[in-house]
């Protein structure tokens, strides 16, 4: 038993004070407080461990990479980019399965006789000062790829599978095989990959499918040539810029000068005339015709006119299409083609020489 210091009465081990007396049993250093310098010693750690916190987080965040967008606006072929590790990559996509492989923005394909076809898109990476069996190590630096497909001019949309990395093809980053048919005529073809460091970069290809046995004067468009129509009527299809039906005949070549303000325009008609009938006639021709696509042979800046499928003009009931054309002094002479995709597959080139003279 405990006793107190004071009256010596007995208390418990752990009393404070005495009942007897109130004498107070702890003694008062026990309950003195930190000395200040020691209070401003442990602050001192305090901050300065979470200034070093602190600035542990700052390092951290200034490594962090900020994940950059390339060429959403205007998918490439082709492009250079730079990974996180400093490697400088020429990435581009190819169709050729070899180690030769080089940019391919478009590519012109052919339909097989069992009438399903097939090809591979790959996406080649060649580091900087290396070779393309190099560069199949980019495929480690990607998170993910989408591919997409976005058929153009009223064509059906091309199959293909997932894109990846095949052993097979050891030059290439990842490869996917496409799928398709001569409905498949003209597609885009785009890559989406999502790197492992947040970058999204955007690449894409031209596919076209033509299907020989119904290709009429690709090699060699004419200005005028015989069709016949799935339903057995013959055609005579010519080009003309004739505002009038008595005027319209096929002319290879059409003149025109150019206006004092510098821009001049004129209407490329479409003539279908039916075996037994006349110009008036041929414009249910239109009805078979699925989309017409307009080029201009020496001048990759021009801009063909918008339209949603066959251009009508309802000042020539001649014509079964009529597509309005501007020029200016750049055009000199120019090879002005029509290409005529019809609801039964047939693809038909057409094609006029547009001589631009200064009228001065």
């Amino acid at each position: 038993m405990k006793q107190c210091k004071n009256c010596g009465a007995a208390l418990p081990e752990d009393a404070l004070f005495c009942p007897v007396c109130e004498t107070e049993l702890v003694d008062k250093l026990q309950l003195r407080a930190p000395r200040p310098k020691r209070r401003r010693a442990i602050l001192a750690v305090l901050l300065a461990l979470a200034l070093l916190a602190g600035g542990l987080g700052f390092w951290s965040r200034s490594l962090r990479h900020e994940p950059q967008v390339y060429n959403a606006g205007k998918p490439l072929a082709e492009m250079q980019y730079t990974a996180q590790d400093g490697v400088n990559y020429r990435l581009y996509l190819s169709f050729a399965e070899t180690e030769e492989a080089e940019p391919c923005e478009r590519i012109h394909l052919s339909v097989p006789e069992s009438g399903a076809g097939r090809a591979v898109s790959l996406l080649c990476a060649v580091p900087e000062d290396g070779t393309p069996a190099e560069g199949a190590a980019f495929a480690e630096l990607i998170d993910h790829v989408d591919i997409l497909t976005a058929e153009l001019q009223g064509s059906d949309a091309l199959e293909h599978g997932e894109a990846a990395y095949d052993a097979a093809l050891p030059f290439a980053a990842a490869a996917v095989t496409l799928r398709y048919d001569r409905h498949c005529w003209l597609n885009e073809l785009g890559w989406v990959l999502t790197m492992k460091n947040g970058d999204v970069i955007y690449l894409h290809q031209y596919v076209y499918i033509e299907d020989e046995k119904r290709v009429s004067n690709a090699g060699a468009p004419a200005v005028e040539l015989q069709y016949t129509a799935e339903d057995g009527v013959r055609y005579r299809l010519f080009l003309s810029a004739a505002k009038t039906a008595e005027d319209a005949q096929p002319r290879e070549k059409v003149f025109f000068t150019i206006p004092e303000r510098g821009r001049g325009s004129f209407v490329s008609s479409l003539c279908a005339v039916p075996e037994g009938g006349t110009l008036a006639d041929g414009a249910a021709f239109a009805e078979q015709i699925k989309y017409v696509d307009i080029r201009v042979g020496s001048l990759p800046e021009f801009e063909p006119p918008e339209f949603d499928g066959v251009p009508r003009d309802g000042s020539r009931p001649f014509a079964a299409a009529s597509v309005a054309i501007s020029y200016d002094e750049r055009w000199r002479e120019n090879e002005l083609g029509w290409v005529l995709r019809m609801k039964n597959g047939d693809l038909i080139y057409l094609h006029q020489f547009v001589i631009v003279e200064n009228g001065a």
